[in-house]
């Protein structure tokens, strides 16, 4: 996955240094603080291309100097091509906001635009996402202030950038970044109801690692005692609980998500009727597909999830979300067990189409989302309409995008660096893996490097497989999470094991001044021999920095907040 940044402390005309021109379209330029037109009075389009980006992505500015008159104005890119001159923009004007689509040099607003003033200091991100329908959302700050879509021949590939049409100096930005997008509503199925047998929603179109959620819903008043929870459909998992109506004992209805991790496409679901549920006209058994793309390919792809229900009444609010690091996608999936026009909105949150089935009884299901999102959601109100009978509930869930690496530079002696607590790296090279030095919740796969012929991997979480090797008849390994074996070849005599996590003290013999210890789950201290000029730095969930030298290992350990591996 890639990501960029740029804050234009040099001086250069054209802006070069990782960036190029849009073809039709001036170059910005950077003035030793800011980025801005190159050219006033003209369309000034500079694109980020000394990485790769794959077509989901954000592009986010923070605007120094306003526009300070109308007609000009610009902002972030998305998906700009340079030869084509073809791309998306968040236009910021001095009163408003909107989105462009340029197909080769030529300008296409897409929907309204929206009243705002905009705010020196203030951050301005579009995002892009999807392919045959591409989501277009613009953000000021982190709230999100419009969403349009593109399905008549959208851009399908590109790179993010800045757009500036320029007057004198204004508008200017400050800095810039880009990194592939969070995860992503990429489709929603049709509603499919019944009053008596099985329910097969169909499943939008999907590739493998996509998340498929399946929101279902049964209302039936004449079940006799307590109604069943609708059962979870094979390969698929209940996220979250499910919603009763009414909330104790003696339900007539329920409201339920259930997931699962694609492996290709071609997948289906089968929902089955609960053993005690009633039948007939005055029953509703309804369920609706989403497709959640970009997520996290192991493990699970959420990190909260929180439902509010049985509401009967119109009007009531969301469940607040947490939201532990950068690039998450929040979404609400609204059900309704007997409700024809659900209509579902609420302030600063995008919603999806509504779509309902009048079998029966009837049923509703809608969502609302926030994208790109790195702070908690509120409980915000929602804008509904209430139902005939049963009842309707909101399961709002949080989803977190894949783990990677970020900044390794690769050479041998090199030392890789993440710097904040949302780009973390979880591993230990030349050392113990326990609580002090966690993986995160997931993490994939780790590699350092700690010298010319050391190499470190690091996989999972719950059981952990380390090799390194320091020299020509050094090995060292670890297996499993709760007991750690350091077996050493630096001489006939050098064995030592460590088992526990919480405090273990450990005797290397690799030399004649080799030794190591570790002493509970924050504090680990070891030396031995493995090579004079590795280094390796690794910030992960508890921040681990350890310098490799001949004679000795440094490990210190300072606890931060846990962070999205990247």
């Amino acid at each position: 996955m890639s990501n960029a940044s740029d804050t234009f402390t040099r001086t250069e005309n054209p802006l070069a240094s990782g960036w190029s021109t849009l073809t039709g379209f001036t170059a910005l330029k950077a003035d030793g603080a800011n980025a801005l037109g190159g050219t006033v009075n003209s369309e000034n389009w500079s694109i980020w291309t000394n990485t790769p980006f794959g077509p989901d992505q954000f592009s986010e500015v923070v605007m120094n100097t306003v526009p300070s008159v109308s007609g000009v104005g610009g902002g972030p890119s998305a998906r700009g091509s340079t030869s084509q001159g073809n791309g998306y923009l968040l236009y910021i004007d001095i009163a408003d906001i909107r989105v462009y689509k340029t197909v080769n040099g030529s300008f296409t607003l897409l929907g309204a635009i929206v009243s705002l003033t905009p705010t020196s200091g203030h951050r301005y991100r579009l995002t892009g996402t999807g392919s045959a329908t591409v989501t277009l959302d613009g953000y000021d700050n982190d709230t999100l202030v419009l969403s349009r879509s593109d399905a008549s021949s959208p851009h399908t590939s590109g790179q993010p950038g800045i757009h500036t049409y320029s007057n004198s100096g204004n508008p200017s930005w400050s800095s810039w970044k880009s990194d592939q997008s969070a995860p992503f509503l990429q489709a929603e199925g049709a509603t499919v109801a019944n009053t008596t047998g099985s329910l097969s929603p169909t499943i939008p179109t999907h590739q493998a690692d996509d998340i498929i959620v399946v929101a279902a819903v049964f209302w039936g008043p004449n079940t006799a005692g307590d109604a069943a929870q609708i059962p979870t459909p094979t390969n698929y998992t209940l996220l979250g609980v499910q919603v009763g109506q009414p909330a104790a004992a003696n339900r007539d209805g329920w409201s339920a998500l259930f997931w699962r991790r694609v492996t290709g496409a071609g997948t289906t679901v089968t929902l089955t009727r609960g053993a005690s549920w009633d039948t007939g006209n005055d029953t509703c058994f309804g369920a609706r597909a989403y497709v959640i793309r970009g997520c996290r390919t192991t493990g699970d792809p959420f990190e909260d999830s929180q439902n509010t229900g049985p509401h009967t009444t119109a009007n009531q609010a969301f469940a607040a979300l947490t939201v532990l690091n950068t690039s998450r996608l929040a979404v609400q999936f609204g059900n309704s067990m007997d409700n024809a026009a659900f209509a579902m909105t609420s302030s600063g949150w995008a919603t999806g189409t509504e779509d309902n089935d009048g079998t029966g009884t009837d049923c509703s299901f809608q969502t609302a989302r926030k994208g790109e999102i790195s702070t908690n959601t509120s409980a915000d109100t929602a804008t509904v309409s209430a139902p005939a009978q049963g009842a309707y509930a909101f399961h709002g869930v949080v989803f977190i995008p894949p783990a990677f690496i970020l900044g390794a530079d690769g050479s041998a002696s090199g030392t890789g660096t993440v710097a904040s607590v949302s780009r973390a790296i979880a591993g230990v090279v030349g050392g113990a893996v326990g609580v002090a030095v966690a993986l995160a919740v997931a993490a994939s796969l780790v590699l350092g490097t700690a010298s010319a012929t050391g190499a470190a991997t690091v996989f999972g979480v719950g059981a952990s497989l380390f090799t390194a090797v320091g020299s020509s008849d050094g090995l060292a390994s670890v297996t499993g999470f709760s007991q750690i074996i350091f077996p050493t070849v630096g001489s006939s005599a050098g064995t030592a094991t460590v088992d526990g996590i919480s405090a273990a003290i450990a005797s290397v013999v690799g030399s004649s001044e080799g030794t190591a210890t570790v002493l509970g789950s924050s504090t680990m201290l070891i030396t031995s021999v493995f090579s004079s000029d590795g280094t390796a730095v690794v910030l992960g969930v508890g921040e681990a920095v350890q310098a490799f030298s001949r004679g000795g290992v440094s490990v210190s350990v300072h606890f931060m907040r846990a962070g999205r591996v990247r």
